[in-house]
């Protein structure tokens, strides 16, 4: 629960995607040979879709409740689950509005999988009450955000050079929907805060 009397015009969510399970995992050919997986972990791991689904469910209310009460949430989800999650939004009072994309201009590879590489992320674009975008006299922006994957300095890594979060956002992207969606001094909630670009974003645009 937020401090007493604050709200948040803006939330920016990036929860769990229920995407690990054993099929996703992919021999390696060229070394190291080490698993491909989309394997995050057991906090990314469900008994079953409808669970996956009410707990979905459980983070929309929560994330109303917290919310002001004219407000944006973009919500990053798996294509899988995207009309199912709308279905859990409209029932949680949240109000469908558009959805966002994130083209990646290099996509991992899939090894041995005969398939499209998954070069797109989708989020789900909700409005609580009447909220507006203020794109300050740029025009309507396209839905869509085109960027290699993070690296560099950017990405954040563990001690040993690893990266902590195979799925992190590009800071810049965060940054386009903190401008668009709050207003200097108000309050924005980096829901589940992974590596916390939300959070850097934010406050670098004089957010709380």
């Amino acid at each position: 629960q937020p401090p007493t009397g604050v709200t948040f015009p803006l939330v920016i969510a990036d929860p769990p995607w229920n995407v690990s399970d054993v099929g996703h995992k992919r021999e390696r050919k060229a070394r190291p040979k080490r698993p491909f997986t989309k394997d995050f972990g057991p906090w990314d791991t469900f008994k079953s879709d409808r669970a996956y689904l009410a707990k979905c469910r459980q983070w929309l209310e929560a994330l109303y409740d917290a919310a002001a009460p004219d407000a944006w949430l973009f919500f990053w989800c798996s294509y899988r689950y995207a009309a199912l999650i709308l279905r859990e939004a409209a029932r949680a009072w949240w109000r469908d509005h558009t959805y966002y994309g994130w083209a990646k201009q290099n996509p991992l590879p899939m090894f041995g999988n005969n398939n499209f590489l998954q070069s797109l992320e989708l989020a789900l674009v909700l409005a609580k009450g009447r909220p507006r975008f203020s794109f300050q006299g740029r025009g309507q922006p396209r839905n869509y955000f085109e960027s290699p994957q993070v690296s560099g300095g950017e990405r954040v890594k563990d001690h040993n050079g690893g990266a902590v979060n195979l799925a992190q956002k590009p800071l810049a992207l965060a940054s386009l929907w903190v401008e668009w969606a709050s207003r200097p001094g108000d309050w924005v909630l980096d829901a589940f805060a992974g590596t916390g670009t939300a959070t850097v974003a934010a406050l670098r645009q004089g957010r709380n």
